[in-house]
């Protein structure tokens, strides 16, 4: 027969107790995460947690911490903006949002882009 490693001798038993910290640790973790998610302290994206995402260009230059302004008093206090350099396109953003009142993301959209 085969053997890629010969004469293994791992005492699996003595290491158990070690083994279970490990688990009990670990499966401690996931409680912990599972109540952030319950409690609603985890940081998820849009992706989880729903929301909107818009990425554009302005055609006169722009700072962010202008835009968050505007965003903020629209009424979108956890927006997220995120300006990006690029070199093909000037004053290009990201703006996310959170918002779980909106039946559907054109509404969101719609009230983002009037209040930019």
């Amino acid at each position: 027969m085969f053997r890629i490693v010969k004469e293994t001798t791992i005492d699996f038993i003595g290491h158990r107790r070690k083994a279970f910290m490990v688990s009990g640790v670990l499966i401690l973790l996931g409680l912990f995460a599972f109540a952030m998610v319950l409690l609603d302290k985890a940081n998820m994206g849009i992706d989880f947690a729903g929301g909107t995402m818009l990425q554009g260009s302005f055609e006169k230059p722009l700072d962010v911490s202008d835009l968050r302004n505007a965003i903020t008093a629209g009424g979108f206090p956890e927006a997220y903006i995120q300006e990006l350099q690029r070199h093909d396109t000037e004053n290009a953003f990201i703006i996310r949002v959170k918002e779980t009142d909106f039946s559907e993301d054109e509404r969101a959209i719609t009230r983002v882009l009037s209040i930019i």
